[in-house]
């Protein structure tokens, strides 16, 4: 919950005030969240720890930037419906995996030893390496998003440039001739 916390907080202020675009919070998120489900997947104490505190980070990064992003992408005049959509989406997605994928592979990693039921880090770790590959594709494409908004931005600054209405040959236009 601090690192969660703590993520939303510090985020917002650097988006706030300037240092960071949202889009670089939206590559962050999920490389966050590979390093965490990796962490997981490995296994241990203290990478238990680690990984809790990364996946704390990028929860709070991802549902800070999520809003702002939608909002600034697709507009304000219906950012509440276009949030929804995301959030939506977040919670099939999350239903997917804690109803169906994860049950799927503790089941058969429990049954593999004859039991009912299963103890220990091995029960999940087919669960994280799936997470974490779909972490990958977050991390591409949330890199596909910085890179198209980047380009798009320069496309506009250059056009703005473009379409001055005083050109370079304002300030060299000596006919003293007045319009």
């Amino acid at each position: 919950m601090g690192a969660d916390t703590s993520a939303r907080l510090l985020s917002g202020a650097a988006v706030w005030a300037g240092r960071v675009r949202v889009t670089h919070l939206l590559v962050a998120a999920p490389v966050l969240g590979l390093a965490g489900q990796v962490l997981l997947a490995l296994g241990g104490e203290p990478s238990l720890f680690v990984a809790c505190a990364l996946l704390g980070l990028c929860d709070g990064i991802a549902w800070m930037s999520a809003p702002l992003f939608v909002g600034q992408t697709f507009g304000l005049a219906k950012v509440g419906f276009n949030f929804g959509l995301t959030t939506l989406a977040a919670a099939l997605f999350q239903s997917l995996f804690s109803l169906g994928i994860e049950p799927y592979f503790y089941r058969r990693h429990a049954s593999a030893g004859g039991e009912h039921s299963c103890l220990g880090e091995a029960c999940f770790t087919a669960t994280h390496w799936i997470l974490a590959a779909f972490s990958v594709f977050a991390v591409l494409a949330a890199l596909f998003l910085h890179l198209d908004v980047a380009r798009r931005q320069r496309g506009a600054a250059k056009q703005t440039v473009d379409s001055s209405p005083c050109s370079e040959n304002c300030a060299s236009d000596t006919s003293g001739e007045s319009s």
